[in-house]
């Protein structure tokens, strides 16, 4: 399984699961060929390293494959993995498989063009299945949904007395969302408000949602009990961006937040609410208007936000985890032949 494997991500979570069917998984990590850097000097050295590192990367990637003598190679993205390899492994006769987690497919080191070399492509995005299925065999596509990491995304042992939030919003800005959370820190100056990850300092700068700003990013256990801290949990995702202007539906937030216990008050749309029900599940919102009148109604109504959390909770877990998608993608594999049965 080639991916990235850090604490909560999707490749570790999909991993465990297809161990949990009975695969044997050798994990190929992304991030050993193409650390994360924060310095000027070390992000000037991975540029002109990464043309050797991708390169090394790849052929590792083969060599690997052929000590386990692996039946299927599984990428979660598929990045910097080239149409080469991926002719290399198939003559091999390594069945590949791309689970595409991505609302859009204009990211550095996806090339599209080598989308048709994948035995099977399962997207987490609806909304990209016509696309996929101009490129590949209708029946070489499939939908599965997101998931949250069991392991990672779990309701706290002890419930949370005081919240250290009122309401929060974790993920990367974009405009589309800033002017959401710009809305709520304006009608409501007095509430307790965070936006955690990267770079909300600079897109929050000179507005009322500045104070609110928790500059880092939390990812795994921290990413959870922040869930954990907030009154309300805000999902929502970038809007609209891409060459197609595709935008997303749902994402992991859409799972992670009940599966800790979260309140969630998502973004309106007829995928989540085919997912969970509305005002019974989680809420929802259309517009700056409906947000800021649903934080104020909810906020106002204890009781109602834990009947809410506690049955999106039991909605989500364990339906919606990365373990079931796990066995959904397993058993679309075997259904067309790609992976044999366990014994």
């Amino acid at each position: 399984m080639a991916t990235e494997f850090w604490h909560g991500c999707t490749g570790r979570a999909l991993a465990q699961g297809l161990r949990d069917q009975g695969w044997m998984v050798a994990e190929h990590d992304t991030l050993g060929y193409n650390p994360r850097a924060s310095s000027f000097l070390h992000r000037a050295a991975n540029r002109l390293l990464t043309p050797f590192a991708q390169a090394t990367y790849n052929r590792d990637l083969i060599t690997l494959c052929k000590q386990v003598e692996a039946e299927v190679m599984v990428t979660v993205k598929g990045s910097y993995i080239t149409g080469a390899t991926l002719t290399a492994l198939r003559d091999a006769g390594v069945r590949c498989v791309n689970f595409y987690p991505d609302f859009h497919f204009d990211h550095h080191g996806i090339e599209v063009g080598d989308f048709p070399l994948y035995d099977y492509f399962a997207t987490t995005k609806s909304f990209q299945l016509d696309a996929l299925r101009k490129m590949l065999p209708a029946d070489h596509v499939a939908l599965v949904h997101h998931g949250y990491a069991p392991l990672v995304h779990v309701a706290p042992t002890v419930p949370v007395a005081e919240p250290m939030w009122d309401v929060s919003h974790i993920g990367n800005p974009t405009p589309y969302k800033r002017d959401f959370m710009v809305a709520v820190a304006e009608a409501f100056p007095d509430l307790r408000i965070a936006v955690i990850g990267n770079r909300w300092t600079d897109h929050a700068r000179g507005t009322a949602l500045e104070r609110h700003v928790v500059p880092y990013p939390l990812t795994g256990d921290f990413f959870a009990h922040a869930i954990a801290q907030s009154r309300i949990n805000v999902a929502m995702h970038f809007g609209p961006r891409g060459p197609n202007g595709w935008y997303d539906r749902v994402s992991t937030r859409t799972f992670e937040i009940p599966a800790v216990g979260g309140f969630m008050l998502h973004i309106d749309n007829e995928e989540v609410r085919g997912l969970y029900t509305a005002d019974v599940e989680c809420a929802l919102f259309s517009d700056a208007k409906s947000l800021c009148d649903q934080i104020e109604r909810y906020l106002a109504d204890d009781h109602a936000r834990a009947t809410i959390a506690a049955a999106g909770h039991a909605r989500c877990v364990p339906a919606y985890s990365l373990d079931a998608r796990a066995a959904e993608l397993a058993a679309l594999l075997r259904a067309r032949g790609i992976v044999r049965d366990t014994p």
